[in-house]
């Protein structure tokens, strides 16, 4: 275990009468402890002829307890000047290397261990901001702070005292103002403001505006919040160093399809880079959707920005086939049809109408990420195969005319109706062959119904341009 010695300090020690040792000039200290005969320590001082000088005796091998301490002064002439004697009290030195915890209390002490716990980092010391809850039933008015500390023995050490102000609390409902300044304090409610989210507590971030005049450096920041009563809170501290500095801006260059498809850089006009991922360059790779920050230095000041990345991991499409309809099994992308390899011109839908046989496969898109399906050998089904001894419609597909034979002599009626459900043509009472112009109609499945004799024939016609 790390120790410290203590140190006893005795300052403006001035001899009873220096004129006993002939005026000559004092140059040694001698010091004795309890009823010993022989100095336990002889320090050299500067010539002069008094000691007017801060004395540090190393008592750290002196047993604990109470102690009688003799010093006197000897001078260039070897004359001993009559012994100052002081009591002392020797406690054991900390474990400076391990302090474990904290407490404070105050006015009154209530015993080690039963002061209000304080959380600190173990440590051979404590030099950090540490924040104190003030008891409810602490009065208004000046009280006295104590703070101590224990090694990892269980020692305390003695209580550091500080004198402390308790107010009124804050009306924490209604935090109706924000105001910061730099360096010296305006007076109330002449700093810079912020506007306040309002509430009983501020947990958002805070935008301050830098002075224009504040110059470049070292600065004390001060904010301190107001309540719905008009009552200013304390404030709280934070040394800033004002730069003129580049802010950069995080650029996203490639896909954000998969991991590793992409990266993500700042410019490179900075010392040092520091990544939320590890990173030191001034680019790096992300690896799952998420937010990153890159924290960026160049030699005076330092700032950290952020960016979210989020990848669109497309699943992989299938493709169902009803008679001649392809459809694709993923919703909500752009779609993109291919016949044996090539590009269908103008096929972007979720469903494609096959007018011919071949190997089809669709691509999905999103924010520039695509995805294949495996391709499906598929076989058109045509009309004419379709077709009975009933009625026959040929050609099929069509982008002109299209010829309707039925099997009979008989009058029919012919309705035609598109992929919405909507009717698009109607013929009654009518016989034998039928020539029907269709080029008038949109590209798309349509559904041809024959009615003769109390019975129905439907057949599928596809309408190309």
């Amino acid at each position: 275990m790390k120790t410290h010695q203590l140190f006893i300090l005795l300052f403006a020690f001035v001899l009873l009468n220096p004129s006993r040792i002939l005026g000559q000039e004092v140059q040694t200290v001698r010091v004795y402890l309890d009823d010993n005969s022989e100095p336990f320590s002889v320090i050299n001082i500067p010539p002069g002829d008094n000691v007017n000088e801060n004395i540090s005796i190393n008592l750290s091998n002196i047993s604990r307890g109470v102690h009688r301490l003799f010093l006197e002064v000897v001078d260039t002439e070897g004359n001993v000047s009559h012994k100052v004697r002081k009591n002392v009290l020797i406690e054991g030195a900390i474990g400076m290397a391990t302090l474990t915890s904290a407490e404070y209390y105050f006015d009154e002490d209530p015993g080690f261990g039963n002061g209000y716990a304080m959380i600190i980092p173990e440590g051979a010391s404590v030099d950090e901001d540490i924040y104190l809850s003030i008891p409810a039933e602490l009065s208004k008015g000046v009280h006295r702070l104590f703070v101590r500390v224990m090694d990892g023995g269980g020692q305390w050490s003695h209580v550091v005292r500080k004198n402390i102000l308790v107010e009124g609390a804050l009306n924490m409902g209604e935090l109706t103002g924000i105001e910061y300044f730099f360096d010296s304090d305006p007076g109330f409610g002449n700093g810079l403001s912020v506007i306040s989210p309002g509430g009983s507590a501020i947990d958002a971030d805070l935008m301050f505006t830098v002075p224009n005049d504040l110059s470049l450096g070292q600065h004390d920041m001060y904010v301190r919040v107001q309540d719905g009563g008009g009552q200013w809170s304390h404030y709280v501290y934070k040394p800033v160093i004002i730069c003129d500095m580049i802010v950069p801006e995080i650029t996203v260059e490639g896909e954000l399809c998969a991991p590793a498809n992409a990266t993500i850089s700042v410019p490179a006009i900075y010392e040092s880079y520091i990544w939320s991922d590890g990173g030191t360059s001034n680019l790096t790779i992300p690896s799952t959707s998420g937010t990153y920050f890159v924290t960026v230095d160049d030699g005076d000041c330092s700032v950290t920005v952020y960016i979210d990345i989020e990848f669109y991991e497309l699943p992989v499409p299938s493709i169902s086939v009803s008679e001649n309809t392809l459809t694709c099994s993923e919703a909500g992308y752009e779609y993109v049809w291919y016949l044996n390899g090539e590009i269908i011109p103008g096929a972007n839908s979720q469903t494609y109408e096959a007018t011919e046989d071949g190997l089809y496969s669709v691509m999905i898109t999103l924010e520039g990420c695509y995805q294949y399906s495996e391709e499906i050998d598929f076989t058109y089904i045509g009309v004419d195969e379709l077709s009975s001894e009933f009625i026959r419609i040929f050609p099929n597909p069509s982008s002109g005319s299209v010829n309707i034979v039925p099997a009979f002599s008989e009058k029919y009626n012919l309705t035609m109706i598109d992929a919405s459900g909507s009717t698009v043509f109607i013929l009654n009472n009518c016989t034998g062959q039928q020539i029907i112009d269709v080029s008038r109609f949109a590209s798309g499945l349509y559904e041809v119904q024959l009615y003769h004799q109390d019975k129905m024939e439907v057949r599928q016609l596809q309408i190309v341009k």
